[in-house]
């Protein structure tokens, strides 16, 4: 059976987020709501991050004997077999070694509003929900959490379209990145 790709699961992931987006935007029971929009963060992240670490593959598979080949066995092979390297550890970390690769410029693309977007409505609240502290029930069960649900897809077609400028990848055409779009 052949093996899924992470543009595959990334295209999965991605119109869960839509699908638990819409369903949130649709329902009346807060518990419902809540676990909807929890799940469309969620989905918008992991997407994101399945996409982005196919990018890492690709880019390192290209280079023979090179530095980053436990980056590469890594995103090729994964666990057990292989630990993250530490260079793994974040979003951020992650596109600056895209950047490296591609000779594009991520800190352009750090520094952009679409990743401070995408950083505060997808990122942020993904970390605040898998590591839950008493201190961020507000935003894990709040309006913050339903108005993120809402505004995932955008923030990240908006980052897409600012790698796709900056660091020279094309995102599959699923996310329907064509330029950068408002949060309407």
């Amino acid at each position: 059976m052949p093996r899924s790709s992470a543009k595959d699961f990334a295209t999965e992931m991605y119109y869960e987020g839509l699908y638990f987006a819409e369903k949130s935007k649709n329902e009346e029971e807060l518990t419902l709501k809540r676990r909807f929009s929890r799940y469309a963060i969620i989905s918008y992240a992991t997407s994101f991050e399945a996409l982005l670490n196919y990018y890492l593959r690709k880019e390192t598979s290209e280079l023979k004997g090179n530095q980053y080949k436990d980056v590469f066995n890594y995103l090729e092979y994964g666990r057990p077999r292989y630990e993250p390297p530490h260079i793994l550890n974040t979003v951020r970390s992650k596109l600056e070694l895209l950047g490296k690769l591609t000779k594009g410029d991520s800190v352009a693309v750090i520094k952009s509003d679409a990743f401070h977007t995408f950083e505060e409505d997808v990122i942020h609240l993904r970390n605040n929900i898998l590591h839950y502290a008493h201190g961020n029930f507000s935003e894990v069960y709040g309006e913050t959490l339903h108005r993120s649900a809402a505004k995932g897809a955008v923030a990240t077609q908006n980052l897409l379209a600012e790698m796709k400028e900056q660091l020279n990848v094309i995102p599959p055409t699923f996310f329907g990145v064509m330029k950068r779009q408002t949060n309407e």
